[in-house]
């Protein structure tokens, strides 16, 4: 175990919030789940791009949908292809 583990460990805080990186959930090939984004850069039926403290995630696919969104979180159903960070 690391300093930085035991330090996050200690006070209950998990890692990404302190270094402002969002939490990326992919289920399947089918439903997206982002929670701590900053905003939507593009939304189209191929692509969606989300803003973050890690840079900007760009999800590419079919039929896109936001299907939930609520402050920082946002919930994206669809069939995903591929997923990087520019």
């Amino acid at each position: 175990m690391n300093i930085s583990d035991t330090v996050f460990g200690s006070f209950g805080i998990v890692p990404q919030v302190v270094f402002g990186m969002p939490k990326i959930m992919i289920l399947g090939n089918n439903q997206i789940f982002v929670e701590d984004f900053t905003s939507i850069a593009d939304y189209k039926k191929e692509s969606v791009k989300l803003v973050s403290g890690m840079g900007l995630l760009e999800f590419c696919g079919e039929d896109f949908e936001i299907v939930g969104m609520q402050d920082k979180n946002i919930i994206i159903s669809g069939r995903l292809k591929s997923f990087r960070v520019i």
